[in-house]
């Protein structure tokens, strides 16, 4: 396959248009997409407008890589911080093509290096300009492409559907609040509203806390490239255990650190940091390991961990155990704290319907989120076939 090489700066161009409507959307700009402006009501006459297939970064964050392709918004608006660009010779690249190589890891690298400022480095579009690429057929180009856009595609849908399933669960959950006459679990928390018949109790009082292995039980050296993984704080995503940069260990060390194993069923928190993180270990990670930077709580009754689950991401919750985290640096909880956490339970019956209801459904989650963890793994393999 002929490749061709081009400076940037000869395929794109800076679009330096002003705002001049109050109607348009404005967006900020991550490494992972659009988010919604920390300012809502800041003056926009200054802001920049980009249209669909524009590119918009933040100079000073390149080095995260802070750039975003729109294929979401005919036209919006942006800080007049950033900086939008357009491919000027789409018969030569693809504005989705290009969109993939900007998040190449060497094109991160290179923004970095061209950085300049004192305080701060700054990469610009003149900056990126400079930058020569080799560019293929652009019949290659709109195969890789749109191989791209369909495996997108697919996660957005699974990701959408894990959104309505989760909805699902949390409508059934504030039901059994709304059924006995208290809104929500805030009312039980900040009023001290217990419905009649309900129990009124600790974590402690319904299942075991367990704080992962020392650091002297277990070692960087103890890590092997085939074996059990060992989540940690990092593997954390919403209610779920994400399965990437997982550490793995040896048989040996599984038997050896059997104290530590999860099950189906199992919270684990975050034992640092955010402590008001929590998890639920689903049959994919039954068997594996925690490490010391968690804490794991496991229900005496095993068909009830949705309910701790769904309980501990309550906002009220979250904040209870965060507001009983020790440490001024760096927060943390230990089993003790966790222990003392409360919990209040609906009628036996009520809990087991919802963790019927609520563990079918946390099934379909976990086989969604195995899929896209599949087809990420289908992206990342595109991506390393751009790679220089």
């Amino acid at each position: 396959m002929k490749l061709i090489k081009y400076k940037l700066g000869d395929l794109i161009r800076q679009r330096r248009q002003k705002n001049d409507s109050n109607d348009l959307p404005i967006c900020g700009v991550t490494r992972d997409g659009f988010i919604p402006p920390k300012q809502q009501d800041a003056d926009t006459s200054l802001y920049n407008v980009f249209y669909l297939k524009d590119f918009v970064f933040n100079p000073a964050r390149m080095e995260l890589n802070a750039i975003v392709f729109n294929d979401r918004y005919e036209k919006a608006i942006c800080s007049s911080l950033y900086e939008v660009f357009y491919v000027h010779r789409p018969e030569v690249i693809l504005p989705e093509y290009l969109a993939l190589l900007v998040k190449q890891d060497w094109f991160t690298r290179y923004c970095k290096f061209m950085g300049s400022g004192s305080a701060r480095e700054y990469c610009r579009v003149a900056n990126i300009s400079e930058l020569e690429i080799e560019v293929p057929p652009i019949e290659f180009q709109a195969e890789m492409a749109r191989d791209n856009q369909i495996i997108r595609d697919r996660i957005e849908l699974k990701r959408r559907i894990n959104d309505n399933l989760e909805a699902t669960i949390q409508a059934a959950f504030d039901k059994a609040f709304h059924d006995a006459g208290v809104s929500l679990p805030e009312t039980i928390i900040k009023q001290n509203k217990v419905p009649q018949g309900w129990t009124d109790a600790t974590v402690g009082d319904f299942a075991s806390v367990q704080t992962g292995p020392f650091g002297s039980q277990l070692h960087n050296e103890d890590y092997v490239e085939s074996g059990t993984p060992i989540i940690t704080v990092e593997h954390m995503d919403g209610k779920y255990i994400a399965h990437r940069n997982l550490p793995l260990v040896s048989q040996n060390d599984v038997d050896r650190l059997r104290k530590y194993d999860l099950h189906t069923g199992d919270i684990v928190f975050s034992r640092v940091g955010s402590v008001d993180r929590a998890v639920m270990v689903s049959q994919h990670e039954d068997g594996w390991l925690f490490s010391g930077r968690c804490l794991r709580v496991r229900p005496y009754d095993p068909n009830t961990g949705s309910y701790f689950l769904w309980w501990f991401n309550q906002p009220v919750i979250r904040q209870l155990v965060t507001a009983s985290a020790v440490g001024a640096t760096m927060p943390s909880i230990n089993t003790s704290i966790l222990n003392s956490i409360r919990i209040v339970f609906p009628q036996k019956d009520i809990v087991a319907q919802f963790c019927k209801m609520a563990d079918g459904l946390i099934e379909i989650i976990a086989t969604n989120l195995e899929e896209i963890r599949k087809l990420n793994d289908a992206r990342e393999y595109i991506q390393l076939s751009l790679s220089r």
